[in-house]
């Protein structure tokens, strides 16, 4: 996968490699981008707000799956962990639940998690749980 602007890869290579994310410098490294605006999701029988990860497509803003994010976070794949286990340190404090899942476009068909359908979005605006 190769982005469109070969400076902004330089970049984020570059930026891996500051952060010690890479032992090896020759090693191919591909990237995941977290979509920052969650969306309500059916998990294991219940609903939740969920973050996705998704693979980086070929623009900064682009996923693999063919979606164009606003708000988002781009890393190195195998690094996604390290950003689940933060958030949840960071909000579990407050107490606040924070739910992780893996487009099924882009990883295949590994998630937990599938988008609400539109009477269930619904129903949680009329709970007040959603605008």
């Amino acid at each position: 996968m190769q982005l469109m602007d070969p400076e902004k890869m330089k970049k984020l290579l570059e930026k891996a490699k500051e952060k010690g994310w890479i032992a090896d410098q020759n090693v191919e490294i591909k990237f995941v981008i977290l979509d920052l605006k969650p969306k309500w999701m059916k998990c294991r029988r219940t609903k939740r707000l969920v973050f996705q990860f998704h693979m980086l497509g070929d623009a900064e803003n682009k996923t693999l799956c063919g979606k164009t994010l606003e708000e988002y976070q781009i890393l190195p794949e195998r690094q996604e962990n390290l950003v689940v286990t933060q958030v949840n340190m960071m909000l579990g404090g407050l107490g606040v639940l924070v739910f992780f899942d893996l487009c099924p476009e882009c990883f295949g068909n590994v998630n937990r998690c599938e988008p609400l359908k539109e009477g269930e979005k619904e129903k949680l605006k009329e709970e007040g749980l959603t605008s």
